[in-house]
C-alpha cells in the first residue's frame, strides 16, 4: 500500500508546471463545499474569498490543468456537512477528511477518478445506497468509525470495483448479510484487505468468495453464522480474525493456508476439535481459540 507522503508526492509531482490560479468552476466549487463543511475547519485550509485554492488552500493539490486532485484535511475540525457540490470535482483523485466532527448524510456523489477516500472518524447520520458504486476508481476506502449513521448494507459492488485493494469499514453501522458484495469475488481481483469488524452484519460468508490476493481479513464481533471453509479460499491469507461471531461447525483443514500467520476464532460455537494442520503451519505466530476445543486431532 502506498504511503500518504507517497500519494502526495506524485500529487505534487501532478502540479508542477500548472497556473497558480484554480480553474474557475473548481473555485466556485471549493468555496461551496468549504463554506459547507464548517467555519470552524477553514482556518487550517487557510481559506480566503480572494485566494485560488491551487495556490494558498493548505492541503489541496491541482494538476497542471488547474483542476483540483486532491483535498487532503484530517483533523481540521470540520464540523458542517460534505455538501453535494462536491460530485462537481470530477478530477478528484484522492479526498482525506478524517478525524473530523463531519454531520449529515454521506451524499449521492460519483467520482470517476477517485482512488483514495478517507472518511474515518466522522458523525455521517447515513450513507446512501449502492455508496461504493459512486468511485469505480477506488483503490483505497477507510471509514472507520462511523457508527452514529443510520444502519446500511453493502450491495453488489464488485463489478464495479476493480482496483480495490483496501476496505476498512469497521464500526460503521452495516448491517444484513455479506451474500451481494461477496458473491462475485472475481469483481476484486486485487483485494487485500477487508476490515468490516464491529458492524451487524449477519449470516453466512460467501462460500463463493475466492481470492488470490486476500491478505488480511477481519469479520470480528458481528453476528456472521455458517461455516468457516470459506477460509481455505484465501491461499495467501496472513492474518485473520473472525472472533466474536456465531459461526458453527468444525475449523477447516488449515493445509492450503501456509502463510497464515495470526488466526483468531475465539468466542463462537464450533464443535470438534482443532485440526492437527494448524499446528503444522511453520509460521504461524499467534491463535487465539478460547471456547474452541484444544485437543489436537
Amino acid at each position: 500500500m502506498r504511503s500518504l507522503a507517497g500519494v502526495l508526492l506524485l500529487l505534487a509531482v501532478a502540479v508542477a508546471g500548472a497556473a497558480a490560479s484554480t480553474d474557475d468552476f473548481d473555485e466556485r466549487v471549493m468555496q461551496e463545499v468549504a463554506a459547507s463543511l464548517g467555519p470552524a475547519g477553514l482556518a487550517p485550509l487557510h481559506l480566503s474569498n480572494d485566494t485560488s485554492p491551487c495556490e494558498t488552500w493548505a492541503g489541496v493539490s491541482c494538476d497542471t490543468n488547474c483542476r483540483v486532485v486532491a483535498i487532503s484535511a484530517p483533523g481540521a475540525g470540520f464540523n458542517g456537512t460534505l455538501p453535494r457540490e462536491a460530485r462537481k470535482l470530477p478530477t478528484l483523485q484522492y479526498l482525506d477528511v478524517r478525524d473530523n466532527k463531519i454531520i449529515g448524510p454521506v451524499p449521492v456523489a460519483p467520482f470517476p477518478e477517485l482512488r483514495r477516500l478517507h472518511i474515518d472518524n466522522n458523525n455521517f447520520s447515513s450513507f446512501p445506497p449502492g455508496f461504493l458504486f459512486f468511485f469505480p476508481a477506488l483503490e483505497v476506502v477507510t471509514m472507520n468509525n462511523n457508527n452514529q449513521s443510520q444502519p446500511w448494507m453493502l450491495r453488489a459492488a464488485a463489478p464495479y470495483l476493480p482496483n480495490l485493494r483496501v476496505l476498512q469499514a469497521s464500526n460503521a453501522s452495516i448491517t444484513r448479510t455479506l451474500s451481494l458484495f461477496l458473491r462475485n469475488s472475481s469483481g476484486f481481483p486485487k483485494l487485500a484487505q477487508v476490515s468490516l469488524a464491529d458492524n451487524k452484519l449477519t449470516g453466512p460468508v460467501p462460500a463463493g468468495f475466492v481470492s488470490q490476493t486476500l491478505r488480511y481479513l477481519d469479520l470480528s464481533n458481528n453476528m456472521l453464522t455458517g461455516f468457516i471453509e470459506f477460509l481455505t479460499n484465501f491461499v495467501n491469507i496472513k492474518g485473520v480474525r473472525l472472533d466474536g461471531n456465531s459461526f458453527t461447525g468444525r475449523l477447516p483443514d488449515f493445509n492450503k493456508l501456509q502463510k497464515l500467520r495470526y488466526l483468531s476464532v475465539a468466542q463462537n460455537q464450533f464443535t470438534g476439535y482443532v485440526p492437527a494442520s494448524l499446528g503444522e503451519l511453520a509460521g504461524l505466530k499467534a491463535v487465539y481459540l478460547a471456547g474452541v476445543r484444544t485437543k489436537l486431532t
